[in-house]
């Protein structure tokens, strides 16, 4: 389940890097801010047979762009990964991602992504995990904030990111 877990948060976090998928549909960029912004996560984890109740807090920054944009959180983390149900509106982003392993575990989340203004957004992502085939009851819950800094990403290429320590 930890390997399950590892190789799902980078699609979870909403992740902003430069690789390539051919699952994910392109779709418009919303009229928000391009440059450099922050991103905080916090994602909860319990009640999931063999792993501890777990919270864990991130936050980095990221660059984004029009291109970077209509990849955003549409990676697949690893080629068992796949997009599905995908909406966009102008201030709403949704759709659901269904990853899995080689020891039959799976993760099915939805996310759904507010777009508040051009400088912020917020989200949050719902997961359903199977562990070795059989249901597991516990929760998988992410919220992530993010703002945005400014139009110069500060030596970030579009889609990079890095630790925030601020």
């Amino acid at each position: 389940m930890k390997q399950l877990c590892f190789i799902i948060l980078p699609a979870l976090l909403l992740s902003l890097t430069a690789l390539a998928s051919a699952q994910a549909p392109a779709h418009t960029p919303p009229r928000i801010n391009m440059g450099l912004w922050h991103e905080e996560v916090t994602t909860t984890i319990a009640g999931i047979d063999g792993v501890m109740p777990t919270a864990q807090k991130d936050t980095e920054q990221f660059c984004i762009n029009a291109d970077s944009w209509r990849k955003y959180g549409l990676q697949a983390a690893n080629s068992r990964c796949s997009v599905s149900n995908l909406h966009q509106e102008a201030r709403k982003l949704s759709y659901d991602v269904s990853c899995g392993s080689q020891n039959r575990s799976s993760m099915i989340f939805h996310m759904n992504i507010l777009i508040d203004s051009d400088r912020q957004m917020h989200g949050t992502a719902m997961a359903t995990i199977t562990t070795h085939g059989s249901l597991q009851r516990g929760t998988w819950t992410s919220t992530v904030t993010e703002r945005y800094l400014a139009p110069d990403c500060g030596g970030l290429k579009p889609g990079e990111k890095r630790p925030d320590n601020k």
